[in-house]
């Protein structure tokens, strides 16, 4: 029986001078630039799954953040563009491609467009590869065969590494249920240094076989990597 991960969320990254041709596919609306902060789009930005307060969130993306838009596209759907004031680029994030809801499918139409349109100009910097289950994974031999320990918060089971506090920047695996499909799901966040190895595909997939010790498929339905 092989597992089979599907594409939940993607990251890309793009030069500054794409987002006069984003147009292309949207509406743009600023959030802050040089000369724009609008504090009520920059609520759009406010993430309700962490720890840090509202205020605390808004002080940051004030300060942290050269650049931040929000893009609604014709099916409705609206997505975050980001620029780190240390960074040379824009980022743009899909979000919840495998949901198994109506939103997820017009988020797929439009990945589908965005890449169309853009793959010239494009670049993955994160990839979020799910894996959903009707029974729980074991995560504590996932833990064991990736060297890491778990961390239980509120309803999802983290695996990190010894050293690292929040986040990693290379790897991050998480576990926990989906309520609303009744289904267990195992995510691998793959960050940028993935993405810069000659055979990401290969890179992946020997990742999630080496953590699971079994067969195992990327299905990458977008051709994002393969």
């Amino acid at each position: 029986f092989k597992m089979t991960g599907f594409s939940d969320s993607v990251v890309f990254e793009m030069n500054s001078t794409i987002l006069s041709k984003l147009s292309l596919f949207g509406v743009v609306r600023v959030a802050k630039n040089g000369l724009i902060l609008d504090e009520s789009l920059l609520n759009e930005f406010i993430n309700k799954r962490t720890i840090k307060g509202k205020s605390k969130q808004l002080l940051e993306l004030k300060n942290l953040y050269q650049y931040l838009a929000i893009l609604e596209t014709q099916t409705g759907l609206r997505y975050k563009i980001m620029q780190h004031k240390t960074a040379k680029k824009v980022n743009i994030t899909f979000q919840g491609l495998k949901q198994y809801t109506e939103i997820s499918q017009l988020m797929e139409y439009d990945l589908k467009e965005f890449i169309a349109t853009f793959k010239d100009d494009i670049q993955i910097m994160r990839l979020d590869v799910a894996i959903d289950n009707k029974e729980p994974f074991n995560i504590k031999a996932i833990a064991e065969n990736t060297n890491r320990v778990i961390l239980n918060r509120w309803n999802t089971s983290y695996l990190k590494t010894a050293k690292e506090k929040n986040t990693n920047r290379h790897l991050n695996i998480k576990h926990y249920y989906k309520q609303i499909v009744e289904l267990y799901r195992l995510e691998f966040v793959f960050c940028k240094r993935y993405f810069q190895s000659k055979e990401p595909l290969k890179c992946i997939e020997k990742t999630i076989k080496k953590a699971l010790k079994k067969p195992f498929k990327f299905d990458d339905e977008f051709h994002l990597i393969s």
